[in-house]
């Protein structure tokens, strides 16, 4: 009987720790994907306000949102390519730079149709 206290104490710990557990669902992050047709130290000012707008608005990297960036270089031809990566990395969102960069994302479309719904 002297230890029936202690293994109630035991119980009621594992039954609250269980509860904490359950209450804390790992959050979502959101995948956010950045192209540009430049390079990156020419966009390094620009990434940087994009980054500073969304903390500001709660989402903080690496807890509310990951970035994945990918740059042309001012290669118009590898545009498609580095759009492409950002589908196949399944980013809840592409965020461009650039004028020309419609165009890759069309391109990149025309690889994975199924990002678009399968339009044609």
């Amino acid at each position: 009987m002297k230890k029936l206290p202690g293994i109630v104490a035991l119980v009621l710990a594992f039954t609250m720790f269980g509860v904490v557990v359950q209450a804390q669902q790992p959050k979502k992050v959101a995948h956010l994907g950045y192209f540009s047709p430049f390079d990156p130290a020419r966009e390094a000012a620009r990434a940087e306000a994009i980054r500073l707008a969304l903390r500001e608005r709660g989402y903080i990297e690496g807890q509310k949102i990951a970035t994945e960036y990918r740059y042309a270089e001012g290669k118009l031809d590898r545009a498609p390519d580095r759009v492409a990566e950002l589908v196949r990395l399944k980013v809840d969102l592409i965020v461009t730079s650039g004028g020309t960069t419609p165009l890759a994302v069309e391109e990149s479309n025309h690889h994975h149709p199924h990002r678009d719904g399968g339009r044609r």
